[in-house]
Formats: C-alpha cells, structure tokens, sequence
C-alpha cells in the first residue's frame, strides 16, 4: 500500500510491491534492451559502405540515442533500487545527473537529425563532385562541438528552471525543421535521380541514390516519432508544466507526482529512440542487409554456446569428477574411524 512520509528534506512515496516498481523494472528492462539496438545500429553503420560524412552523422546520432538509453537505464535503476519515489522535484544528486543527461542527449539527437537531414541535401546538388570527395572534418568537428555545447545548454536551463513548457517548445521547433528538411531533401533527390538518367556518371548516380535511401527510410519513422513524442510531451505539460518554489510539479490541467511524470517522460522517449533505430535499420536495404548478417552471426554463437560450449564444460565436469575409492573418500573413511582403529592398522603394516 502506498504511504507518503513527510519529513524536513523532501516528501517521498513509499512503493515497496505497488505497480509502480513493476513500471520501473519493465523500463530497466526495454532500457538495456534499447542499448543493445544501439550498440548494434553503431556496428551496422560502420560495416555499411556510405560517403565519409553520411557515416559519420549517423555514427554520432546513434551515441546520441546511446546516450538517452544509458541515462534512461540509470534513472530506471535507481527507482528499482530506491525504497521511496519522490512526488516534488527533489532528491539524490545522482538522479538529476540522469536526467540531465537525457534531456541533453535528445537534443543532441534532434539538432544532429537536422544536419543528417541537410547533408543528404546537399550531397545532391553536386553529387559527382560530392562522391569524390572526402571527410569534412573542418566542417564536421567543429558544427559536433557546437551541437554538443548548445544541446548541454538547453538540458541545463530546462531542467534548472524547471521550464518544461520551453523544452517541449523547443523539441516542438526542432522536430518540425528536421520533417521540413528531410521532405524537401527526398523530393529534391527523387527529382534530381530522374533528371539525370543517362546524363551523368554511375558514381553521381550512386551518390544521389544513396542520399534518397537514407532521406527515405527516415521520413516515414520521423513523422510517427514526431507525434508520439510530442504526445508524450503534452502529457508532461498536463501533469508538470513547472515547478513552483518548493519543487512540487504544477500542471496545465493536473498535478502529478514527479516520479510519475518522470517515468512517463523516460520511458516514451526510450521507446521512440528505439523505434526510430529499428525502423531505419530494418528499412534501409544496405542496413537491412548488415542487420541480417549480424544477427546471423549473434545466433549461431548463441548456438555454439548452448549446443557445444556447454555439453563439453559439462563433459569435462563429469570426467574430474571424484569416483568411489578416491583419496576424498579414503579420507573421508579415515575420519569416520577411531584412532585406534588407525594405529593398529599402522602397526600391522609395520610387522609385516
């Protein structure tokens, strides 16, 4: 049963065996799960042939969206662990950590699907000229810290003032950009593809193609991010648009616990960033190809291990396993007989 306890420092809910630690666990568990996908879209994406620049965007998204699954995993494993759940904003300076970090890795995330969306715009224009050339890292490392700057800027304000309206506003702005963006970049590479059949070389060919199989496969998980996240948000915005001065949640319709809209808020933008991976791995035809190759490979270790590693571990258990007759057992007799019963054993021995 749920009990509230008031004391000088902060105002907690005790869980114990409610429903909310099932939440909790179920999240912990998607939230591992969701880094594994993570890990694996970093993989694919490497093995994957793309231009330079493609990969390197999309290797830095995926930390991003590696980075929201980790945060996510350490706020969800600190309410397992936790006895009491806050209902004000107030607590370990840990938990603030996690989700400081969260809120920074989805903008991160966001600012970084703009610029995906722009390069696969621009390796259009030119596409021969943008084939043959390289890494732009005098443009890519810089535009990275910038990106990373402003994203750690906008995480510390939202959650240092507590303004959830003006992160929901800001998520708002960016996702509308980065649909613009990315609509207007597969049009232009489908227009572009058929303009010049026949016209220009294969390599040009190839690098148009690739861009619109990359603008392609992200538009249709973009629209439907677009709207569950900002689904999720205005959930937060009715149960939590602000905080007041004693860091009790204040909503534009009711108020909830913290802890609450805290797990409404990670747990949505988990199974979105999840979501939006698995749907560009799976429809990408060169990811595609990758993601089934690796699996491959996952399964027949996971085969090797059960069906060879462990039949022989066990084989081998069994063969250095003590027989009857064996010194334990020689000493394990001895110990059961008295100590004269050894001394005329010994003395027996000796006469003969």
């Amino acid at each position: 049963m749920l009990t509230v306890m008031n004391n000088d420092s902060d105002t907690t809910i005790s869980h114990g065996t409610s429903p909310f630690f099932l939440v909790y666990l179920a999240q912990l568990l998607f939230n591992g799960f969701s880094i594994c996908v993570a890990i694996m879209m970093l993989r694919i994406v490497q093995a994957t042939q793309l231009h330079p620049n493609c990969k390197y965007l999309l290797k830095m998204w995926s930390c991003g969206y590696l980075s929201i699954f980790i945060a996510n995993f350490g706020t969800s494993t600190i309410n397992v662990l936790a006895k009491e759940l806050p209902i004000r904003k107030i607590g370990p300076p840990l938990r603030s950590y996690f989700l400081d970090a969260s809120v920074s890795a989805q903008f991160v995330c966001a600012l970084l699907e703009i610029a995906i969306a722009s390069e696969r715009l621009m390796s259009a224009v030119r596409p021969a000229k943008y084939y043959n050339s390289g890494q732009s890292r005098c443009i890519l490392y810089p535009a990275t810290i910038v990106v990373l700057l402003i994203a750690a800027g906008f995480g510390y304000i939202t959650e240092v003032s507590s303004d959830h309206l003006a992160d929901a506003s800001a998520i708002l702005i960016i996702d509308i950009s980065t649909l613009t963006v990315n609509t207007v970049s597969v049009r232009y590479c489908r227009n572009q593809f058929e303009r010049m059949h026949g016209k220009v070389s294969l390599n040009a060919r190839y690098q148009i193609r690739e861009a619109q199989e990359i603008a392609s496969s992200m538009q249709r998980s973009y629209v439907v991010c677009f709207f569950f996240k900002n689904l999720f948000n205005c959930f937060v915005l009715v149960g939590c648009a602000y905080t007041d001065e004693n860091h009790y949640c204040r909503g534009l319709v009711i108020e909830m616990p913290y802890h609450f809209i805290e797990s409404a808020y990670t747990g949505g933008l988990s199974c979105t960033s999840c979501y939006l991976l698995y749907w560009l791995m799976t429809n990408h035809p060169r990811l595609r190809r990758k993601l089934i190759v690796l699996v491959s490979v996952v399964w027949y270790a996971i085969f090797c291990f059960f069906f060879v590693c462990v039949p022989i571990i066990a084989m081998i258990s069994r063969s250095t396993k003590v027989e009857p007759g064996s010194i334990a057992d020689i000493r394990m007799s001895y110990q059961d007989r008295t100590e004269a019963d050894v001394y005329f054993e010994s003395l027996n021995k000796t006469w003969a």
